[in-house]
């Protein structure tokens, strides 16, 4: 993935975010199928206003329900996807600090809490991004 092909993903005016969480699913950094323990039963996904991607995982059986990013180092992130996916952008291609926070507009100590949060798992998919 190049610059464009970030700007042209995370500048996409949806308010769901689908095509960022298609793109992080698809390169499995977002649980993208998954089975309810409890029933057996495959999730569905469905959108979701507040929650982090702007879907859960819901259970068509029992309706249990589960966010995509449960067990990703995004769990408990409280960024927009578009900006978590921008900012790994920035650390995959290690870019400074100073760059990720002029672009995204945040903190540099959420940056770096973020990048540290996430390191081991950013490394561990670099090519991903055609690194």
């Amino acid at each position: 993935m190049d610059i464009f092909e970030l700007s042209k993903l995370i500048g996409q005016e949806d308010d769901n975010n689908e095509a960022v969480v298609k793109y992080l699913q698809d390169h499995g950094l977002l649980r993208s199928n998954i089975s309810c323990v409890p029933c057996g039963t495959p999730y569905s996904q469905v959108k979701k206003k507040g929650s982090l991607t702007g879907y859960v995982f819901q259970c068509p059986g029992c309706h249990r329900k589960q966010q995509l990013a449960t067990c990703t180092f995004m769990e408990g992130a409280h960024l927009p996807v578009k900006k978590l996916m921008a900012l790994m952008y920035f650390w995959v291609y290690e870019e400074p600090v100073s760059k990720a926070t002029a672009h995204t507009r945040v903190s540099s100590k959420t940056v770096v809490q973020l990048g540290m949060c996430g390191i081991d798992f950013l490394i561990s998919v670099r090519f991903r991004f055609g690194s």
